[in-house]
């Protein structure tokens, strides 16, 4: 009866795993899921406090930062909001960002060639709401970003790995809010 017993109870364990469980590491604007397959992240202070820049692709950035000449294609997003948090973890209704499907970073942007960037979250005078939560346990960050872009796309963010600790000089540098 006890091995019976211990037995239904691991199926039952098994079968409420948590949502997140579930969850790919995955951008998705408007329903369209883009695959991430890592991330940095970046602290700087700046005339507001102290900035946090996440920035997350598709392709690896120890290859892109370590070797300047590697290039970079693919999609590309980076989040941006204000915390106190030694390790930028919080939740925040003032992260916002842009990204970029088709980021090439060999392309010199000028006329034509300029990337196709795209705003989202929360700026002065902009509606929707804005939820992002960043936890941390040990080295693993989890990133869970709701929010819509400047073209009224749902923009939706979900991340949890390790998290490359930028220097200063490739922290993304927040874009002006105006």
């Amino acid at each position: 009866m006890k091995k019976l017993l211990f037995l239904f109870a691991t199926l039952l364990l098994i079968s409420c795993s948590s949502e997140d469980d579930d969850k790919k590491n995955a951008l998705i604007i408007d329903g369209q899921e883009y695959p991430i397959i890592e991330g940095g992240i970046g602290f700087f202070n700046d005339e507001d406090g102290r900035t946090v820049g996440i920035a997350l692709g598709q392709e690896s950035f120890d290859e892109y930062l370590a070797f300047e000449e590697t290039p970079y294609n693919g999609h590309f997003i980076d989040i941006y909001y204000q915390t106190d948090s030694v390790d930028g973890v919080g939740d925040f209704s003032n992260a916002y960002g842009e990204y970029n499907l088709t980021y090439n970073s060999e392309i010199e942007p000028e006329g034509d060639e300029l990337e196709a960037w795209v705003d989202f979250g929360h700026f002065d005078g902009s509606t929707p709401e804005t939820t992002l939560s960043v936890t941390k346990s040990d080295n693993s960050y989890t990133v869970d970003l709701k929010t819509s872009d400047e073209n009224g796309n749902d923009v939706e963010l979900y991340y949890n790995g390790n998290l490359l600790v930028l220097p200063e000089e490739y922290a993304p540098t927040p874009i002006d809010e105006d």
